[in-house]
This record gives structure tokens, sequence and C-alpha cells, in this order.
């Protein structure tokens, strides 16, 4: 059906804008994917009860173990048992107040259990609807 005064649809030609759209968003995503690659700092994505959604290859130049395998593990299993509570008062900070960045340095196991200090900055990317981001570096 269509308006009055509008031309017809065109199956065809919404299905073309439809391919060519999705074409662009996926190569915008892959895009942002090479980008955070190459990022020297690891980019983590938590979903509410702090499970890994997603981490850059970052995680394997600083800790020594590939990201692969990460999706859906808790991030505290990799921070060390005494720096849990700080990491909580982080995460909870971030919920509070979504447009202020919180960082505190805490200990990650790297290869063999080697503890590194990091620091971790984390926040919410949008209103406070999503889950909290962190940004991980290496405290030097």
């Amino acid at each position: 059906m269509t308006l009055k005064g509008s031309p017809p649809r065109d199956p065809d030609r919404e299905a073309e804008a439809q391919y060519l759209l999705i074409e662009r968003i996926a190569a915008s995503e892959k895009r942002h994917r090479e980008i955070l690659a190459e990022l020297p700092e690891i980019v983590i994505l938590l979903d509410e009860e702090g499970c890994i959604r997603f981490v850059n290859e970052a995680w394997e130049r600083l800790l020594g173990t590939k990201p692969s395998g990460l999706e859906g593990r808790l991030i505290v299993d990799f921070i060390f048992l005494d720096d849990h509570r700080k990491w909580n008062k982080l995460i909870e900070a971030a919920a509070a107040a979504s447009e202020v960045p919180t960082d505190r340095e805490v200990r990650l196991f790297g290869v063999d259990e080697k503890l590194l200090w990091m620091n971790a900055k984390i926040r919410r990317l949008d209103s406070g609807t999503s889950p909290p981001a962190s940004v991980i570096r290496k405290s030097w």
C-alpha cells in the first residue's frame, strides 16, 4: 500500500538499499575492531554480572594469554583476591556516576600467575543503561 501521491514501492531497490546498509555497518564494525586491536590498553566490556563480553588483543600483549576464550568468564577471576574490594568499589562508582570515569590500581594475574599492577578505569558507555566498560593500562 502506498501513500496517495507517493511512488510505488520497489522491493528490489529496497533490498539493495538494505544490503548496502548492512555492508556499511559491517565495514564500520570491522574498522572499529581493527582500531581496538591496536590499542596499547586492554579494553573490556562486561555484562551486569561482571562477565567478560569483549576484550581486545592488548590482553594477550600485557597479560600473556589469548583473549579468545575469555568471553563469559568473570573478570574477578583475573584480579588478585586482595584487590577484589577495590574492583567492586570501582564498579559501584561507575554505576553511581556514569559521566565520571573512576580509576584505581589493581593487580591482575599474568602468565604463570605472575601479578601485574594495572591502572583500571571503569565507566558506563551511555546514560547508565549499559554494563560497564573498563580500560586497563599497565602501571610502570
